[in-house]
């Protein structure tokens, strides 16, 4: 089964990134903003996120040409910065450490059996 945005928010209650971390307890996680102009000029962005720092490092993007390369310069420092080796891209498009979202569904599976 491909986990999708929809089956993560109908079966396991998950509506966001922040909640694949916090039900994982996995601590790290790097999301992209895009850009919005209409209250601050603010500029697209690749950021990192810890749980225990709320926010650790931002990747400002200038254009579509900068995406990919600024999204492998922040996977690359955060992988150095947390010993992470590979990370597996979740249905809301944030990056996680690889294996995250099997554990979630583990977890959730768990949590599921207990309450019933």
């Amino acid at each position: 089964m491909k986990l999708t945005k929809q089956i993560l928010r109908d079966k396991y209650k998950i509506y966001n990134p922040y909640m694949i971390c916090v039900g994982t307890k996995t601590n790290v996680y790097i999301d992209y903003t895009p850009a919005n102009s209409r209250l601050i000029d603010l500029s697209a962005e690749w950021v990192v996120y810890r749980l225990d720092e709320h926010l650790i490092n931002r990747s400002p993007v200038y254009g579509r040409n900068e995406k990919n390369d600024k999204l492998q310069k922040t996977l690359s420092w955060a992988s150095q910065k947390f010993g992470i080796s590979e990370w597996e891209k979740s249905p809301f498009g944030s990056y996680h450490p690889k294996g995250t979202l099997e554990k979630l569904i583990k977890t959730e599976k768990g949590n599921a059996t207990q309450n019933t």
